[in-house]
């Protein structure tokens, strides 16, 4: 063999070795990457995963995705009884003159405590601009150092599942989104609409409602043409102020027992055959309604005309449909969707279906069935609501 020859067979052995070379160690890199990402897959807790709405494949949370789905069915029954039940008789708003004038005194003092709540209501106003953007309501939240720990506790709570402790309100804010951020604030910075101490009980009720009205309101709004989100959802917390007034209202021991079980009327009503609203029991323990209260609220505190319409009908039922225009019908169409699935939400592991649901035909015309289905059970308004009423249940 030449020498040429000799040459050429060791050159080729040498390429062989060094691509050899190369392959086993690009070979090496993808495995390591792999091998990366899977670990930091690992690291993610299971609370971690469902407050983000992702699953582990390899290790599926099964007591979870069992709950999920009860959850999800119990929402889209809930959506059944709203669209095909016979609608609810409504009430026809109650006019100052038909109110017990004792109770109607005692409420307009308990309004002179709460004039704080227009100016307050115009700086929430600030915060629930459509057009801010996440990081600017957590630069607005990290200006109150009482508001600012409540978040960081929500965030850092079992709930959603962190392992490493969240310390900055924008981290926190992330987490939560806007909805949670808002009814935070909105709390926060309504205090003065705390009962007094005889009805404390109530309290936890009438927040965390008015935060799930607000979350149901906000998605359900995407079924109404003519609605906006952010109007629908300030709505949906203030629908029942008309309530938090009521349980502020001056009175003796035995008042605030009834004031309370008035509170309580889903579970009286349940157990009867007889179905009321509230407003029903309201009037017949107490001589005046929520609604009532809820109007001469929203005009004391000179809050929008819409608003003070949409609460004052919001249990009107076919009279709102015949008396009222277009935007405040929708409005009224939107708080008793949204009120509904509020309400079987909270109740779902206690009584089932609550009372009541069926909207009124004149609501419907609004929207659709299909639409509001698209709306209310694509999956974000249940995860919406679970995580609300987390929110709801650690600051009560």
């Amino acid at each position: 063999m030449s020498l040429g020859g000799i040459l050429t067979g060791i050159g080729l052995i040498v390429v062989f070795f060094i691509v050899l070379f190369f392959v086993r160690k690009q070979r090496g890199r993808s495995q390591a990457k792999s091998a990366g990402k899977l670990s930091a897959s690992s690291a993610i807790s299971k609370p971690a995963r469902r407050a983000s709405g992702s699953a582990p494949k390899e290790e599926p949370d099964l007591e979870y995705e069992q709950e999920h789905e009860q959850d999800s069915a119990f929402l889209a029954k809930a959506l059944d009884v709203l669209t095909d039940s016979p609608p609810v008789e409504g009430s026809r708003p109650m006019e100052g003159m038909e109110a017990n004038q004792r109770m109607l005194h005692r409420a307009l003092l308990t309004l002179k405590g709460m004039d704080r709540v227009g100016e307050t209501f115009s700086k929430f106003q600030e915060f629930n601009d459509p057009f801010a953007s996440l990081e600017q309501v957590a630069n607005a939240v990290s200006k109150d150092v009482v508001l600012s720990s409540k978040v960081l506790r929500a965030a850092n709570s079992a709930y959603f599942g962190y392992t490493e402790e969240v310390t900055s309100v924008q981290h926190a804010a992330r987490i939560l989104g806007f909805n949670n951020l808002r009814s935070l604030y909105f709390r926060e910075h309504f205090r003065m609409l705390e009962p007094s101490e005889g009805n404390a009980a109530s309290r936890r009720g009438l927040w965390k409602h008015a935060m799930l009205t607000a979350v149901a309101a906000n998605h359900v709004s995407t079924a109404f043409s003519k609605a906006v989100p952010e109007t629908a959802f300030t709505l949906g917390l203030l629908h029942d102020i008309g309530k938090f007034i009521i349980c502020q209202m001056p009175m003796l021991e035995e008042g605030h027992k009834k004031i309370h079980q008035v509170m309580e009327w889903e579970k009286v009503v349940k157990a009867s055959d007889d179905y009321q609203t509230s407003v029903d029991v309201e009037r017949g323990e107490l001589g005046i309604d929520h609604c009532l209260l809820g109007k001469m609220a929203m005009e004391d505190w000179q809050l929008p005309d819409l608003m003070a319409d949409v609460v004052y009908n919001h249990h009107a039922g076919s009279y709102a449909a015949s008396e009222l225009d277009e935007e405040p019908l929708t409005y009224v169409a939107i708080l008793q969707t949204a009120d509904f699935i509020a309400r079987a939400f909270a109740h779902r592991h206690v009584f089932g279906m609550p009372p009541g649901g069926g909207l009124e035909p004149g609501f419907l015309a609004l929207t659709g069935k299909n639409r509001l289905a698209k709306a209310a059970l694509d999956g974000s308004l249940l995860q919406d609501l679970l995580n609300t009423e987390a929110v709801a249940n650690m600051n009560g």
